[in-house]
């Protein structure tokens, strides 16, 4: 819009100053000059039609135009002009653009974790795209999901309209690394492929064993002690259904990330014990951060025992019942230290 807001009539001509090679330009409709007459304390606009080549790759191209004005002043002709810039977006009839608000996700071994995909159609006429998942690790399950329609492996976009799906990733209770990256993306025979890099970093449990408590005073072969092992859990990912064994002995618990459990054994104590020795996870069935950190040994002090055991020799001895002596044999008992 141009306004004339002095007191003499003016002749305005419009022109653009440059356009990339194969850009076209025009002023009103085809044919039509582009000089407007404007008289004074007036408004007019115009009509400034500008059309890339056919090939155009999309973008957003500045456009610098000039109007010129022309006007009398006491009989003599003034020229003055008025620079502006137009910005002139290409949209293609077909194209394709993948983006994720999040490409990076956390997940624990065992659960899921997903990904928003967005499938941006940038064209200007509806495009059926085909949703395509790289290779993910062994063991790992993906399938895109979309309300209400449930799992999809293609989806209609109207054009200049984006769709989101979403990608659901299932983790397995054991993956050989703690982070792995994949690759997503989305095709039509008319717009070609597109596809994003995404991430997946898995949160782990951290199992260690902090404490063994039990009675360690005066143990004798053959007592039997309760001692409850203490298990921490410094990693961000709990471990369900987890194990640990002490002195052959297993049994299972649940901890969550962060936490700490408690897990009560009786342990029966032998003169030839010297060591407690417990192992948290002892077949590496829980996934951790750490696999070095899971051995805890005790030392103890077990008294040994006595027994009594026949002897080899008879003895004689005098018994006085009632006032009789009776002379008998019996075979004495030899002491010896008991030694497994």
């Amino acid at each position: 819009m141009v306004q004339n807001t002095g007191n003499t009539e003016r002749l305005l001509e419009l022109s653009v100053l440059a356009l990339p090679e194969g850009w076209r330009w025009r002023y009103g409709d085809e044919g039509e000059m582009s000089v407007l007459t404007m008289a004074p304390h007036s408004t007019a606009s115009f009509d400034l039609f500008i059309a890339p080549p056919k090939d155009a790759m999309p973008q957003t191209q500045t456009v610098k135009a000039v109007i010129v004005s022309e006007f009398c002043i006491n009989d003599s002709i003034m020229v003055d002009s008025h620079k502006f810039n137009v910005d002139v977006t290409v949209s293609p009839v077909y194209g394709l653009v993948i983006d994720s608000t999040y490409p990076i996700a956390k997940a624990e071994p065992g659960s899921d974790t997903s990904f928003n995909i967005s499938i941006i159609n940038i064209g200007t006429a509806v495009d059926k795209f085909t949703l395509l998942l790289g290779e993910l690790p062994q063991g790992v399950l993906g399938k895109f999901i979309r309300t209400p329609d449930g799992e999809v492996s293609a989806i209609e976009v109207p054009g200049r309209s984006v769709a989101n799906v979403t990608l659901l990733l299932t983790m397995p209770d054991r993956l050989k690394t703690a982070e792995f990256g994949f690759w997503v993306g989305a095709r039509s025979d008319k717009a070609g492929t597109m596809g994003m890099d995404l991430i997946v970093e898995l949160r782990l449990a951290d199992l260690r064993i902090k404490d063994i408590e039990f009675d360690d005073k005066n143990i004798k072969d053959g007592d039997v002690r309760k001692a409850n092992v203490k298990i921490a859990n410094n990693g961000d990912a709990g471990a369900k259904g987890g194990e640990v064994e002490v002195n052959g002995e297993t049994k299972t618990f649940d901890v969550a990330a962060g936490k700490e459990t408690v897990v009560t054994f009786d342990i029966k104590f032998h003169s030839d014990d010297r060591a407690i020795v417990a192992v948290v996870d002892p077949v590496n069935a829980v996934q951790e951060k750490r696999e070095d950190n899971n051995d805890y040994v005790t030392e103890i002090k077990v008294q040994k025992g006595f027994e009594l055991v026949p002897g080899f020799q008879s003895a004689w001895i005098f018994i006085a019942i009632g006032g009789v002596f009776i002379l008998s044999t019996i075979k004495p008992l030899m002491i010896r230290k008991r030694n497994r």
